[in-house]
């Protein structure tokens, strides 16, 4: 049926057209963007979706970071104890040559004890003003790493040594500097040293179960890090799976959309040309 009034046809595929430009400019925003959700209209509850992926990213990124920082306190404060450990080994070498009497003379117990105190205070030194971006390792308390996106204690690693292995420290570096190799009144090179051979043994001792704490907490750090780069990569699949376009299927679309409105335009140009017969079968009347 011909209708002149309304032409019911043309008005019908003209829509039709308008549609699926609407949808090919769809499209070319997805292949131009790489994204399947450009606006919060594409997909709202997708876009709601995304920017908490992305949040959680973000957060992810930052306490990824902490971590990493943290790593670094402890790998400062653990090659500090390393060096330690080797000086305490010279200490212990000045030592047992003071204590061999039978061949030693003043002049060298002179020259080891002048040694041995310089080793002494350099290692104290260490322990009492090692610093990690001007703050100190060993004497502060409270060093927290914040190690997860979100709050609570599993979120959350101290680093540093407890009290009681602090307390221990303390004694451990006090017996060192109490000790001497040269005689007195009180006892001989030898017997001072023996005394010194003692608590440079503890306070290795002392040293090794620092170190021991130290390597635990970076192990400790490392698996976070580890734990939270693999977060960061679910997280941004899912990120992915709701924002991304899929360019195969949406080139495919787009050819699709192709066909249809230039088949949509020779369909038009026929629906005008139905009236135009009209028109003329009229003029023949």
């Amino acid at each position: 049926m011909s209708i002149v009034n309304t032409n019911f046809n043309s008005i019908s595929t003209l829509l039709q057209s308008k549609n699926v430009v609407t949808d090919i400019s769809t499209t070319i925003e997805r292949l131009s963007s790489g994204l399947r959700v450009n606006s919060a209209s594409d997909d709202p509850s997708g876009k709601a979706n995304s920017l908490f992926y992305e949040a959680q990213i973000k957060g992810i990124r930052q306490a990824t970071i902490n971590a990493e920082e943290g790593r670094l306190m402890v790998e400062t404060a653990s090659s500090a104890a390393a060096q330690t450990q080797e000086i305490l080994i010279r200490m212990r070498d000045l030592a047992l040559r003071t204590m061999n009497s039978a061949t030693t003379t003043a002049a060298e117990i002179t020259v080891y004890q002048s040694e041995f105190e310089d080793l002494r205070d350099a290692i104290i030194d260490k322990y009492y003003n090692l610093t990690f971006n001007g703050m100190n390792f060993f004497s502060q308390n409270g060093k927290t790493v914040q190690v997860g996106q979100n709050t609570g204690a599993g979120n959350q690693m101290s680093l540093g040594i407890d009290n009681a292995l602090k307390v221990q420290l303390s004694g451990a570096l006090l017996d060192l500097y109490l000790v001497k190799l040269s005689g007195d009144v009180l006892d001989s090179a030898a017997g001072h040293a023996a005394s010194a051979m003692v608590a440079v043994s503890y306070a290795s001792y002392t040293g090794g179960l620092v170190q021991t704490t130290l390597g635990a907490q970076e192990y400790r750090l490392d698996t976070a890090i580890e734990d939270l780069s693999a977060q960061e990569v679910y997280n941004a699949a899912a990120k992915s799976n709701i924002l991304d376009a899929d360019l195969a299927s949406e080139i495919t679309h787009f050819a699709k959309l192709q066909i249809i409105s230039q088949a949509g335009t020779a369909v038009l140009a026929q629906t005008n040309n139905i009236n135009q017969r009209v028109v003329n079968i009229l003029n023949g009347l």
